[in-house]
């Protein structure tokens, strides 16, 4: 029931969101473990998995940003420079087109995720099932940087 709520919400913000996020920058961390990656999924989406990330603020550094943004949704903190900048793909999903600035955690200690208050849920998933019809599409792209 929880999905569905999820979907039903995110269509209907689908205005709002359409307008926020058009054009923008945007930080996704891709978290690796063995061979597997961490995943999210908000309150707020479409159904399908993610990366942690998000927004840019106004004159934000985008590691920084990556860095605010994993701490929000996963509760993982590190230091700047257990991030490598893995490069920048146009995303053009669900109508909308934004650029997303990808990272790389190099921290090898112990992870402990947990949920923040955007996520509903997460998991490591390994890498050989991701696909296009259960993941986003930031997540494929990310991949490929990889």
């Amino acid at each position: 029931m929880t999905d569905r709520i999820s979907k039903l919400l995110f269509w209907l913000s689908w205005p709002i969101i359409y307008i926020m996020v058009r054009g923008t920058n945007r930080t996704r961390v891709l978290i690796l473990k063995d061979d597997s990656i961490l995943l999210v999924s908000g309150w707020l989406n479409d159904g399908r998995w993610q990366l942690p990330g998000g927004g840019v603020k106004r004159r934000e550094n985008f590691a920084k940003a990556a860095l605010r943004e994993m701490e929000e949704e996963v509760g993982i903190k590190t230091a700047l420079s257990n991030l490598k900048y893995l490069g920048e793909r146009q995303i053009k999903d669900n109508g909308l087109r934004y650029i997303c600035h990808y990272f790389l955690l190099k921290e090898l200690g112990s992870i402990n995720p947990k949920a923040g208050h955007e996520i509903k849920q997460f998991k490591f998933e390994k890498i050989s099932k991701i696909n296009n019809n259960t993941h986003a599409s930031e997540v494929i792209e990310g991949l490929k940087l990889i």
